[in-house]
């Protein structure tokens, strides 16, 4: 077999099959050339999700004749002029997107500088560029993409649907938008306007992308690191705005979108408890560091960085993305808007039977509220049943923030002692029970409904998670006549090397036979709960933990299981006392504003959509 030098036009199509992997790809690099060349107005052009046809228009600085003839051509690029990759300070630098944009389709340049009388024009097709001849054009640059991958039809087979391909050019889109709100962009398919912005500020700019929904669910972010050569600066949404998955997860490092699964990681840790296991978080972030602080040549479409020291980047990261859930307020819950879900009602937008109110991922959500301790106030009565009653003894929060239970030591040492004044809740005053399962509020703003459940649930499993870490562990107290449950082999034998984290817990097991465990010691703060069930649900936690993996590190689903057993349930009916007793503990309590599994335990009526709902504004 000879070895020979290939064709230059199969050297640009493979250069192409880097670089342009769908039309999405051509109309992220070159919206980024735009960007580079000090675009205030940015138009994008779609037809047939960008296969057909491809229009980016801008008002940037435009090239010279000289200047046009090269753009086209292999590594041939404006943006490296100390010819050092260590110190990128543009979106594109690789100088093949036009070249190789130009081998697979027909590519048309018009441009023109300020300074020129007129514009030139170069077309390429199929990689054969022309020679740029005079044209009439306006301060910028035009450039056409036709007929992608014409010259390669084979790859418009891995092609999707229309709706696909054009869904992709949105979502590279939208990362630009966001990106650069100080752009204006209009971007049109088929002649149908997707979006049309001016410049704004990055909160409007993320609200029209994202949905107005993200304005009322999100707190900013705001740090600077100790050497002040990193600032992070954005919006993350609160526990109960969340999704299914990380799609609206946006991470700018100076200026560029990128995704890297390591400080996505952080980032959730970061939530810990706050968030159900199978939830993400929202957020838009942008990083800025200096240039020789990052690597962005470590992937073909510039996709992905990397860091020279990414510890420390991870660390400033989760410790500025605690210290905002930590300052992040203390609106409620959730608001409920009357009239749009009067609307929706009407046209029968909410199925029979349904209460159309907004739930997790898609509520007005508040910030959580975090604040320094307990409540030393009145303890809800427990009804101990069989035991031995005890009082309850309050404990008051550590100075600082407990992390979630998998943080590092190094990572928790970078969070540092001190912790934000807290703000308590303002939930108003107890006006009664209805159902037996909600807690009605008046204050200020307007009517606030509790769910009693889910708000004790969230209230045991912060006191015991404080118990578990910062004392011996929560108080037990022995029953009268031990309790005897029956389980499978299997089941009984997962119990074997937990006995001395569930003690901890405050439940005392001893493994009486291979089907059978005797409860010897509870809970105090768990009040009245079926035993049975209890072990039950804790062996099923227990039997998807990894073999030999620590139970330090699932600690949270244990507490859970353990709060969610001993919460008041719905159906209970309380006293004024209890009552008034649990609004004091979830206004001066720790991460109140969800349940332990990312519900809201609280909503907002307010008091102007009443209002406006019965015609009296």
């Amino acid at each position: 077999m000879m070895i020979r030098q290939l064709p230059s036009h199969i050297i640009n199509q493979i250069a192409a099959g880097e670089v342009v992997e769908r039309p999405a790809s051509v109309v992220k690099e070159l919206v980024e050339n735009s960007l580079d060349a000090g675009a205030t107005k940015i138009q994008v052009n779609l037809f047939q999700a960008g296969q057909t046809r491809i229009q980016i228009i801008d008002d940037g600085c435009g090239m010279s004749r000289e200047d046009l003839s090269l753009a086209v051509q292999r590594h041939a690029t404006s943006k490296l002029p100390e010819d050092d990759l260590f110190h990128i300070h543009t979106m594109g630098f690789r100088g093949e997107a036009l070249s190789s944009v130009g081998a697979i389709s027909r590519l048309s340049i018009t441009t023109r500088q300020q300074d020129q009388e007129q514009g030139w024009q170069i077309q390429v097709e199929g990689g054969a560029a022309s020679e740029p001849a005079p044209a009439a054009w306006e301060i910028g640059t035009k450039i056409q993409v036709d007929d992608l991958f014409y010259a390669i039809p084979a790859r418009l087979k891995f092609l999707k649907s229309l709706q696909t391909e054009l869904n992709h050019c949105q979502e590279v889109l939208q990362k630009i938008l966001i990106g650069h709100p100080e752009v204006a962009f209009k971007v049109m398919h088929e002649e149908k306007i997707l979006y049309d912005r001016g410049p704004e500020s990055y909160l409007d700019r993320i609200a029209a992308v994202f949905g107005n929904d993200f304005r009322d669910h999100s707190f900013a972010i705001k740090e600077t690191s100790e050497d002040d050569q990193m600032t992070l600066t954005g919006f993350m949404g609160v526990p109960t705005y969340n999704r299914n998955s990380q799609k609206l997860q946006y991470l700018f490092v100076n200026g560029r979108p990128i995704r890297d699964r390591g400080i996505q990681a952080a980032i959730k840790q970061t939530y810990g408890d706050l968030l159900f296991k199978d939830r993400y978080p929202i957020f838009v972030l942008y990083l800025t560091l200096p240039p020789e602080a990052v690597d962005v040549n470590v992937h073909p479409a510039k996709a992905e960085v990397r860091f020279r020291d990414f510890p420390k980047v991870r660390s400033f990261i989760t410790r500025s993305c605690r210290e905002g859930l930590v300052n992040s307020g203390n609106r409620s819950g959730v608001v409920v808007d009357l009239l749009s879900h009067a609307a929706k009602t009407s046209q029968g937008n909410v199925p029979k039977g349904k209460t159309p109110l907004p739930l997790s991922g898609g509520s007005k959500v508040s910030a959580i509220t975090l604040t320094k301790q307990f409540s030393q106030g009145q303890e809800l009565s427990p009804q101990l049943g069989t035991r031995m009653p005890e009082p309850v003894r309050h404990q008051t929060l550590p100075a600082r923030m407990p992390l979630p239970s998998n943080t590092s030591e190094a990572e928790e040492e970078y969070v540092g002692e001190e912790k934000p004044d807290s703000v308590p809740v303002e939930l108003g005053e107890v006006i009664g029970q209805i159902f037996n399962t909600y807690i009605l509020c008046q204050s200020e703003k307007g009517l606030v409904v509790i769910d009693q459940h889910a708000a004790h649930e969230r209230l045991i499993y912060e006191k015991m998670k404080i118990s578990y870490k910062e004392t011996e562990g929560v108080r037990r107290q022995m029953l009268l006549l031990p309790e005897t449950v029956t389980l499978s082999p299997h089941n009984s034998s997962l119990f074997q090397n937990a006995l001395e984290t569930l003690s901890r817990l405050g439940l005392v097991l001893e493994i009486e036979s291979p089907s059978t465990v005797v409860v010897k010691e509870v809970p105090v703060i768990m009040g009245d709960f079926d035993i049975q069930k209890l072990v039950h649900d804790l062996a099923d936690e227990l039997s998807q933990f990894g073999v030999g993996e620590s139970l330090e590190k699932k600690l949270d689903y244990l507490l859970a299981t353990f709060s969610c057993h001993g919460s008041i349930r719905a159906g209970r009916k309380l006293q004024p006392a209890e009552m008034q007793a649990m609004v004091q503990q979830i206004q001066e309590g720790l991460f109140t504003g969800q349940c332990n599994h990312g519900r809201p335990t609280h909503i907002l009526l307010r008091k102007q959509d009443l209002e406006n709902f019965f015609e009296r504004s």
